[in-house]
């Protein structure tokens, strides 16, 4: 074995405080060679990741509520783009518009909308872009995929980052 190498090994385990409770760590062990690479002795470091570990499962846990809040809703909803690309719909949307989450994406949804309809809320769309305001509310009509129409209530809202930057609209 080459001189000063170092075997490592990491493991993530539970333990069971004195006061009861239980808490995650991280052990890192690394065997120490001597010039022969025989072992020397073995370094461990132990660290404290029980709060990581809750901020991971409250993460999940809270997209696991969105991701069904998002699939189950019992109205259609459309993540989108400053810009109006569409991103992602929900299934509701999919059966109101008759696209497939594939297929919308690839469509600029203004056309979707009756043409007379198509731009008389442009300025409140702007105004929500440019963050003077965080919502708004309208009725247009609009073409489903097999060219029926339909009447839709629309509400916009911007949706922020986690540093407070508007980054996406829902509809």
């Amino acid at each position: 074995m080459s001189e000063n190498k170092l075997d490592v090994f990491q493991i993530e385990k539970r333990y069971v405080h004195k006061d009861g409770h239980i808490f995650w760590v991280r052990i890192t062990s690394s065997v120490v060679r001597d010039v022969d690479g025989k072992p020397k002795y073995v370094v461990a470091m132990t660290e404290n990741i029980d709060e990581k570990k809750r901020k991971t499962e409250e993460l999940r846990e809270s997209e696991a509520r969105f991701r069904s809040m998002f699939d189950n809703a019992a109205v259609g909803v459309a993540v989108m783009t400053l810009d109006r690309h569409i991103t992602q719909i929900n299934q509701t949307a999919e059966r109101m518009t008759g696209y497939s989450q594939e297929e919308i994406t690839e469509i600029d949804p203004t056309m979707l909308v009756v043409e007379e309809d198509r731009f008389f809320d442009r300025h409140l769309f702007i105004e929500l872009v440019e963050g003077k305001r965080d919502q708004y509310t309208v009725e247009k009509r609009y073409t489903r995929k097999s060219g029926d129409l339909f009447w839709g209530r629309v509400n916009f809202s911007s949706v922020h980052d986690t540093d407070g930057s508007r980054s996406t609209l829902s509809a």
